[in-house]
């Protein structure tokens, strides 16, 4: 890095607005009096539970786990993906129930824009809504056949079964770090897609 933060800098987080967002962090540091080694321990130390973790499968496939719950997000994460796994995308995916409704729209015109992506759709946080219902909405507006399984954990070991080797990836979105589902207006236990995903790694 140049300028005022220039040095060399570790960081957990892929993908460059996460690069930016460590830049923004560090130039606020040094204002407040923060010296350069600090600032470069602290971002290498820093991670975010549920914000682009990634784990690796034992035949080396990468499993990544983020909050994207909507179009950009999910478009910013899938192109960070892309730039590093070069082999079969696999992505698990819902949508919310009785709210954001406009999303499932938006999640069918990401999907539309990568055709090569394997989609399973799924149960996020479905509320009083019937989750198979919202992923069949979201399917009805791709113009491919998509796998719908909206038990979320099952979805996730399906996807992990299919990769073959370290070019390829599993894209858990949605959820993020969220050890919960909400249904019928309560939040039910979940175990959290990083935990269930390390359940499948062998």
């Amino acid at each position: 890095m140049t300028g005022k933060l220039a040095g060399h800098y570790d960081i957990q987080l892929i993908g460059s607005f996460n690069q930016e967002n460590a830049v923004a962090a560090g130039l606020a540091c040094l204002r407040l009096g923060t010296s350069l080694a600090d600032i470069q321990k602290g971002i290498a130390q820093t991670s975010v539970p549920g914000r682009m973790e990634v784990i690796t499968q034992t035949n080396g496939a990468k499993v990544f786990v983020d909050y994207a719950h909507n179009g950009d997000s999910l478009e910013k994460l899938l192109s960070v993906v892309e730039e590093h796994q070069k082999g079969d995308l696999h992505l698990i995916l819902g949508a919310t129930g009785n709210k954001g409704e406009s999303r499932r729209a938006d999640f069918a015109r990401v999907i539309n824009a990568h055709p090569n992506l394997h989609v399973i759709l799924t149960a996020d946080d479905p509320n009083y809504e019937d989750p198979q219902a919202i992923a069949e909405e979201i399917a009805s507006q791709v113009t491919r056949p998509l796998d719908i399984q909206v038990d979320r954990e099952k979805a996730i070991s399906q996807a992990m079964a299919r990769t073959n080797n370290e070019t390829d990836a599993v894209i858990i979105a949605g959820k993020g770090a969220d050890a919960y589902q909400i249904v019928n207006g309560e939040r039910t236990a979940y175990a959290g897609d990083l935990n269930i995903a390390k359940n499948y790694l062998n």
